[in-house]
């Protein structure tokens, strides 16, 4: 435009401009005048800035109709795949894509003191297989065979009334689910849905309505929305422990995991066991005992006999069960330790044996290696006979010196009286 200003357009370049404006004519069907030697510059730019808005506006018109039927088009594909393809509609709207993930280094170390360096695809899959089997294998629990003893003991309450459950399955009231939901971490995974729970806190109230009516509709369906299943989950969890607390269900040395409970109960039971164990020269016996692989220590066999044993409800007990088979994983210990406490080494050896029935019986692995024992005024004066035989390997285990401690939920104690091990 500058050197048509100008009127510098001569030759070669002027032949090109007319050619171009011949072309721009049979694209936009325009009337713009050819520019020849003679041409009057001004008439001829004042006219073809009037031609040049008219084309604008039809290039803009064209790409709103593209722009509209771009949007329809994505519509109907949409609207398809809510009855085709409900998975691809759902990482769709939340922009998921699946990527694989390619190894080319990775660091093995699931196995205790053992680490090594796996440097191909091909070896990391293998082992990924090989230790997701060993560690999520089937239980080899001992329930079909039950002796005498056990079948009594696992045989549901008489002392318990059903009826306390009643509104257990009820379907959380607003106040519970509002109340939870605050809980729970936006940071928490997703699961395959990728509906996090800051999209859920964010979600208006008719969609919130709608999680906390149909949760458990939305799992039968696979639609798998994790968080909401888990937040259904943790609300039936609180109603359970308000039962069992009210009704003290679970009585006996049960703490922690209940409304109200915490370890300082426990706590203050072993410190209150040792210290009178000094001031009056008794023998006291504590066994800490460590569960190998903690979160892989209850199978749900056990777990359902468990839940039987206090008559639960049945829908209860499947709703429980089913959120791990879900998850393809096993229920975790609450905590991976336990403490036996005795009046002697006879009595430490016959807790012993029943608690290795109940392990057998349960398939839990005691890891003897992490298992210690402290005595106060130990029975004998040789220290080589300060054991005791743990598992069925029948390790032995001796007892720590009076001044070396163990740790038991996070506190250390041990025998010899003084704050200083």
């Amino acid at each position: 435009m500058r050197k048509l200003y100008k009127n510098e357009l001569k030759g070669v370049e002027l032949r090109n401009a007319s050619k171009g404006i011949k072309s721009f004519n049979q694209c936009y069907g325009t009337n713009i005048a050819e520019i020849t030697e003679d041409t009057d510059w001004h008439t001829w730019k004042c006219e073809t800035r009037n031609w040049l808005k008219i084309v604008r506006r039809i290039i803009k018109i064209k790409d709103k109709a593209i722009k509209e039927a771009s949007i329809k088009k994505r519509i109907e594909e949409r609207n398809s795949m809510i009855t085709k393809d409900q998975r691809k509609m759902i990482n769709s709207i939340l922009d998921k894509h699946t990527q694989k993930s390619i190894w080319t280094e990775y660091v093995y170390s699931l196995i205790p003191k053992k680490k090594y360096c796996l440097n191909s695809k091909e070896e990391v899959h293998t082992e990924a297989i090989n230790a997701y089997s060993s560690l999520f294998r089937s239980r080899n629990h001992k329930f079909e065979n039950l002796p005498e003893q056990w079948k009594e003991i696992y045989e549901p309450r008489k002392d318990i009334n059903p009826e306390i459950y009643e509104h257990l399955n009820d379907i959380p009231t607003e106040q519970e689910w509002y109340e939870m939901l605050e809980t729970m971490n936006d940071k928490s995974a997703p699961g395959i849905s990728n509906i996090s729970y800051k999209l859920i806190k964010k979600a208006g109230a008719k969609a919130n309505d709608l999680f906390r009516q149909y949760t458990d509709y939305v799992i039968c369906y696979k639609t798998y929305l994790r968080n909401g299943k888990s937040l259904n989950f943790k609300i039936t969890t609180k109603r359970l422990g308000n039962i069992l607390s009210k009704h003290e269900i679970l009585k006996g040395p049960n703490y922690v995991g209940l409304p109200g409970e915490s370890t300082s109960a426990p706590l203050s039971i072993i410190n209150g066991i040792l210290e009178d164990a000094r001031e009056e020269n008794k023998t006291v016996w504590i066994v800490a005992q460590d569960m190998a692989k903690a979160f892989d220590s209850v199978g749900m066999v056990p777990l359902q006999k468990a839940l039987e044993r206090i008559r639960l409800p049945p829908s209860t007990i499947n709703f429980i069960i089913n959120i791990y088979k879900n998850l393809r994983t096993a229920v975790s210990a609450y905590a991976d330790d336990t403490q036996w406490i005795a009046k002697s080494k006879n009595e430490a050896e016959e807790i012993l044996l029943i608690a290795d029935e109940f392990f057998d019986i349960n398939d839990i692995k005691i890891n003897g290696e992490k298992t210690e024992i402290i005595v106060v005024n130990p029975e004998e004066s040789n220290e080589n006979e300060r054991f005791l035989e743990i598992g069925k390997n029948n390790d032995k285990v001796f007892v720590n010196k009076g001044s070396v401690p163990i740790r038991i939920l996070g506190v250390w104690f041990k025998a010899d009286k003084g704050d200083k091990p």
